[in-house]
């Protein structure tokens, strides 16, 4: 997009055409913004159109969320509810609009100069955008109501910018594959790659491409909000005073890390958990099929030095005390409970289990992997050891892992950017090869058996 204008009118032009007309000379500010739909977190991206270049962002919480943490649960409150679907996206449009506030304070612009919009994100969190009824996503076959990228108006939906301002939901792929997955292809560059590469967007809705010689074979797995601190005894979002990282010392001592300048842990984020889980199997506290197992049978130096950590918590099962202390009367606890073990597990074996088919189906084995990419927000900041140690990822080189931040946003900010890039997304979404992992005779055996964790 190009502003072109003298002292008196702007002309505002896209692709040789006339799009718009403004008094004055507006060529110094000419914005748009890429927003990253996540069921758990939004992204928003401002950029200067004419720079190539970001110029602030921010993120938020879906408020979606108060009406359930996955999106099948809020694909049932719109059927249920028939208010619904008008309350969550209100809510979705709200949250985008206010991080698009956010964003033009800091970077120091008024929105009335923002001319384009790009979004990605699951298909269930573009329907609701949108304002679609999703109630088709709920039930097989999981079939979209509408397919390609969607341009809407920005104004129409309650967002500002310009009196031209035109918006694009990326394309999608299939119910549960979306166009936040589009975007990570995208943006690694996966068409292109002559190799054998893995991209898992890792998430409440965690979505899986497989880039074959150019080939691309796509799923989506339920893994649920364990990843992002949710259903976590206590889990909590990556915050100030969340445990991120957690290790055992060689004298058995937990260690760990917290989020900020806070001292006291106020819970764990999905980071920390995978290193928990991961550090308990290592020692020996938690056993391979994932029992917190008893003091009296905990076997090395390490584990039996943690043995004063383990007590009884709910159905009499046992938990691991994390941090516990008093400060100002008041008791501060944070511990890792065997319900929290096993909706880790259900998350892992999830992930695990749809790249297992994904390499079965193109008769590859995971040690022909030439690169493991992880994204999303809980993808980034996660140790690739420990997500080996627990078989989330298994049969790879821990040399050949790699956190690249939120690919769904830098797509978004590409096809922003760049028409080229915005219809190589459109060509993507249609070769992608969608692969119903429900629908497969072989999944639920592959799922049950990646619920297992690995032997030390």
């Amino acid at each position: 997009m190009v502003g072109e204008g003298h002292p008196e009118l702007t002309l505002v032009t896209e692709q040789d055409r006339l799009i718009g007309v403004e008094p004055g000379d507006t060529t110094a500010q000419v914005l748009g913004a890429a927003v990253d739909i996540g069921t758990t977190t939004i992204a928003l991206y401002l950029c200067d159109l004419a720079a190539g270049k970001v110029l602030s962002g921010s993120a938020t919480a879906n408020s979606q969320a108060a009406f359930g943490a996955d999106v099948m649960s809020r694909i049932s409150h719109c059927i249920e509810s028939p208010k619904g679907l008008e309350q969550l996206g209100r809510l979705v449009r709200e949250d985008i609009a206010l991080l698009l506030g956010e964003a033009c304070a800091e970077a120091g612009v008024e929105p009335d100069y923002l001319y384009r919009w790009v979004l990605v994100g699951n298909t269930t969190m573009q329907h609701l955008f949108l304002g679609l009824d999703p109630a088709s996503l709920g039930r097989s076959p999981y079939l979209p109501r509408v397919n390609g990228a969607v341009e809407f108006q920005p104004a129409e939906l309650g967002l500002k910018g310009a009196p031209c301002a035109k918006g694009v939901f990326l394309s999608t792929v299939a119910g549960h594959v979306g166009a936040d997955l589009v975007a990570v292809a995208l943006a690694a560059g996966l068409k292109e790659n002559n190799g054998l590469s893995l991209a898992v967007d890792l998430g409440t809705n965690g979505e899986i491409v497989l880039a074959d010689r150019g080939r691309l074979l796509c799923c989506s797995t339920a893994a649920g909000p364990a990843f992002e601190g949710a259903r976590i005894r206590y889990g909590m979002r990556a915050e100030p005073g969340a445990i991120d990282r957690f290790w055992i010392d060689g004298k058995g001592e937990p260690r760990f890390h917290l989020i900020g300048d806070k001292k006291v842990p106020a819970g764990i984020c999905g980071s920390g958990l995978l290193d928990l889980a991961s550090e308990l199997l290592r020692v020996g506290v938690i056993d391979t099929s994932g029992w917190i197992l008893p003091p009296e049978k905990l076997k090395g130096k390490l584990a039996r030095s943690l043995a004063r950590r383990l007590e009884t918590g709910e159905n009499g099962q046992w938990e691991f005390v994390i941090f516990q202390a008093l400060k100002r009367g008041e008791a501060s606890r944070v511990t890792f409970t065997q319900r929290d073990v096993r909706e880790l597990q259900l998350a892992a074996g999830a992930i695990s289990s749809g790249i297992r088919i994904l390499l079965k189906l193109t008769g590859r084995s995971p040690a022909e992997l030439d690169q493991v990419l992880l994204t999303g927000a809980f993808g980034h900041y996660l140790n690739p050891a420990s997500a080996l140690r627990i078989g989330l990822i298994s049969g790879v080189g821990l040399e050949r892992i790699q956190s690249i931040g939120n690919a769904a946003g830098l797509g978004a900010r590409l096809a922003l950017l760049d028409t080229g890039k915005l219809e190589e997304s459109c060509r993507l979404a249609a070769e992608m090869e969608f692969v119903e992992l429900a629908a497969l005779p072989d999944w639920q055996a592959e799922f049950t058996e990646s619920m297992f964790f690995p032997e030390r």
